[in-house]
């Protein structure tokens, strides 16, 4: 049986894509459960976490060759993506908080100016939170 960095150096020097599945079966299950138990047992986040370590783990691998230990660089893939996709959903649920807020504020208000002023300042901190891609999206 192939140890990972024959199966790493397959993977980056023929495109071995047997090589790179191989590499992805024997590791999936560590990526999977510390998804998990980083997403408080969210299955869809840590399915989303999962997917994006093995493309991560695709685009970095000619890097990965001389890594002491792949297991443990994916640990800490896992746990830095798992962190940005918390941290991305925190700002997405507050972007939806505020949205509500200014539904309700133009429904209940007959042009209260002073419930705009309350809201404006929570809008403008939310999408300057953003990554630039939602940022993006959410100012079009």
């Amino acid at each position: 049986m192939a140890d990972y960095t024959e199966l790493l150096l397959r993977y980056v020097r023929g495109h071995s894509e047997e090589a790179f599945a191989e590499i992805v079966r024997r590791h999936v299950s560590l990526v999977y459960g510390a998804a998990f138990r980083q997403t408080q047992r969210d299955a869809h986040l840590a399915q989303d976490i999962t997917q994006e370590v093995f493309t991560k783990l695709a685009r970095n691998a000619p890097g990965l060759l001389g890594h002491p230990l792949l297991s443990g660089w994916l640990h800490r893939c896992t746990r830095f993506t798992a962190i940005d996709a918390i941290r991305a959903r925190a700002r997405r649920e507050k972007l939806a908080e505020a949205a509500m807020l200014n539904d309700e504020s133009i429904t209940t208000s007959s042009g209260n100016a002073t419930d705009w002023e309350k809201l404006h300042p929570v809008l403008d901190e939310v999408i300057a939170a953003l990554s630039d891609r939602d940022r993006h999206a959410v100012l079009l």
